[in-house]
């Protein structure tokens, strides 16, 4: 049996594994995200440099990090629990049949999918406030209104009754 300090340790530690992934992949890629919407939601045929130029000549070059509070509320603790509770659960499962007799190379396969389905719908749970905010926000920007945190709260106050 497991020190139960190590297990929170073993917890701990891929939290942070996948808070700092989160926060590295989704910075990186909050420029391109940003490009992309507005390539789709605009009505000018114009390429992907092309409106990367545009975005940053109308707001700056932080403007293409706008959307990223947002982001980060939705896909850190997706990303965390994901991470967290596909290894936990492996592992567990794993131990759990060795213990009781089984030749676990027999069941990788099975075990990694159960493991996988399982944080799948964990994550999704976890991310779905976050989710909600950053269908908030991209509502706010097509019709060109400013979303202020005020607002975001009245809406989600409303959402709730």
């Amino acid at each position: 049996h497991r020190d139960p300090e190590d297990v929170v340790t073993l917890i701990i530690s891929y939290m942070i594994a996948g808070l700092l992934a989160e926060l590295i992949g989704s910075t990186v890629l909050s420029p391109f995200e940003a490009t992309r919407i507005q390539l789709v939601t605009s009505t000018k045929s114009i390429s992907f440099i092309g409106c990367l130029n545009s975005m940053i000549e109308r707001g700056g070059f932080l403007s293409l990090f706008d959307s990223l509070p947002a982001i980060f509320s939705k896909q850190i603790p997706y990303t965390m629990v994901q991470l967290s509770s596909y290894e936990l659960l492996s592992r567990n499962i794993y131990t759990f049949l060795s213990q009781n007799g089984y030749d676990t190379s027999d069941y990788k396969f099975l075990i990694s999918i159960i493991s996988a389905s399982i944080a799948a719908v964990l994550s999704s749970l976890v991310s779905q406030p976050g989710d909600t905010l950053l269908t908030i926000i991209n509502k706010s920007k097509k019709s060109n209104t400013n979303v202020s945190i005020r607002g975001i709260n009245n809406t989600l106050r409303l959402m709730k009754s």
